[in-house]
């Protein structure tokens, strides 16, 4: 079990981090008018993927007829068929996209584009039955060997263009290589079935998760949408990169932890007990993990932007910190989305989305009245807090969480986060890593470590099983190399 995570772990990993590196590289290689423009690719990709997601990989995991072929295939024919639409939709729609992005001369470049959904609905979900079983060696290896790819893609690419064209068509080849890697780590020969019974299964499933899909992109990346409509390319891409500096860690948390704990979480659905238990472990590690991310980024984030990125970003270190507090709170909800999916509440997780979405609006109107990126990212915040109460008070009418365990910590948390706000205010970044120490960061540093102290049900699960489990492999280890 332990070495299936490490193989999870290490996937994910340079799954997140070589795309990061690569989008550096690209950010360092053109303008940041093109690097904005750069960034809408993979934008419109993952819109278009989202509103027409029903969630069937999910399923796969969730569903106890998971492991069987014909269910499997009918899914994969769900698949290719969504695959085939979203490019039609994209090549379609290429010119009024860039309109509407302020990038009409991209047009073409959109157009390009369609090509990865078509790649994606080509691609094989036998990775997603190793991950019910808890098997995540083929998967590491096929989330990790596209992004490689892609890099040396752009690359290469820096020798012939010095403009957008290197991210379209490194994205371009990250979608291939997952695709051919999808079939190349399979065990199951790749099938299309459609057992009409399973697609009604899969749609009942993931309709209400559908709309959820549709919101949570709006909540994840309308803000750069707005951005890149009212403010054009250039503004686009500095936020886009403290986007991409804050994202790309927070991200890695969450798929990480949805493949880490919703099949345990799955397992104990029927137990009433064991499946508190695990739901407490689910939202205690979020909330570490997330204060972790708001505390690297309000002790080095600034610096860290300077060096990767260069002073042509400056402008992105004001929001860093504001930033990564919606993130955290971001991050929080989808550690309870986790629970609510494991008991296959999907009408919940979309209310969920639907009282977050509510907020952008707010942010839009300020914006458009002149307000700064700073009062939208504030509205981010407030309406990542409403959608998390609604989500826990949910989820305490239904026995899931019990929230009233958790309010020490919660209120601790929320502290914590407010404090790293005030003192992004109080002492605004520098690109300096010496400006930014100052004895406030003891204060942000000893609130962090309070809020961990108070993850009851982490420590416990730490104490019992998972140290037990590292020394049993450590001394089994011992005993083997001191027999050989």
């Amino acid at each position: 079990m332990l070495k299936q995570i490490t193989f999870l772990f290490a996937g994910t990993g340079a799954a997140t981090i070589l795309p990061f590196v690569r989008n550096i590289f690209i950010a360092r290689m053109i303008s940041v008018e093109d690097f904005g423009i750069a960034t809408t690719f993979a934008l419109i990709f993952s819109f278009i993927e989202m509103i027409t997601n029903v969630s069937h990989g999910r399923l796969i995991v969730q569903a106890e007829a998971g492991e069987g072929k014909v269910f499997q295939g009918s899914l994969q024919s769900i698949q290719l068929l969504r695959g085939f639409l979203n490019a039609i939709v994209i090549f379609a729609c290429a010119q009024p996209l860039a309109d509407f992005l302020q990038v009409s001369d991209a047009a073409w470049a959109f157009q390009v584009m369609a090509l990865c959904p078509l790649l994606r609905g080509l691609s094989h979900f036998d990775l997603l039955r190793d991950q019910r079983n808890m098997k995540f060696s083929s998967t590491a290896l096929a989330t990790a060997t596209p992004p490689l790819v892609s890099f040396a893609t752009a690359f290469a690419l820096t020798f012939v263009f010095d403009d957008y064209r290197i991210m379209l068509w490194a994205i371009i080849a990250h979608e291939l290589t997952f695709t051919i890697a999808s079939h190349v780590l399979s065990s199951r020969a790749y099938r299309l079935h459609w057992d009409i019974d399973v697609i009604k299964s899969a749609f009942s499933f993931g309709l209400p998760l559908l709309g959820s899909n549709i919101l949570m992109f709006l909540n994840f990346q309308g803000d750069r949408l707005i951005v890149g409509n009212q403010l054009g390319p250039e503004t686009l891409g500095w936020y886009s990169v403290a986007f991409l500096l804050i994202a790309t860690p927070s991200l890695n948390v969450a798929n990480t932890y949805q493949i880490l704990t919703l099949p345990p979480l799955s397992r104990r659905q029927s137990q009433s007990k064991a499946f508190r238990y695990q739901a407490d472990i689910t939202l205690e590690g979020i909330l570490f993990l997330s204060s972790l991310v708001v505390l690297g980024v309000s002790l080095v984030g600034p610096s860290i932007l300077m060096l990767f990125f260069g002073a042509r970003y400056d402008a992105a270190m004001t929001i860093l910190v504001v930033f990564a507090v919606a993130q955290a709170v971001r991050l929080l909800r989808v550690g309870i989305v986790i629970v609510l999916i494991s008991r296959a509440r999907t009408d919940i997780v979309f209310y969920t989305s639907v009282v977050r979405v509510l907020a952008l609006p707010c942010g839009y109107i300020a914006l458009v009245n002149g307000y700064g990126i700073f009062t939208l990212l504030l509205f981010n915040i407030l309406g990542e807090i409403a959608a998390v109460g609604f989500a826990l008070s949910r989820s305490q009418k239904l026995r899931m969480i019990n929230a009233k365990k958790h309010w020490k910590t919660l209120t601790v948390y929320s502290t914590f986060l407010g404090v790293c706000v005030i003192d992004s205010l109080i002492w605004p970044p520098s690109a300096n890593l010496q400006d930014n120490i100052h004895p406030f960061q003891l204060v942000i540093v000893l609130w962090f470590l309070a809020s961990v102290y108070l993850l009851r049900a982490g420590r416990l699960y730490l104490r019992e099983n998972l140290l037990p489990e590292l020394a049993r492999k450590f001394f089994a280890s011992r005993r083997h190399e001191n027999g050989s």
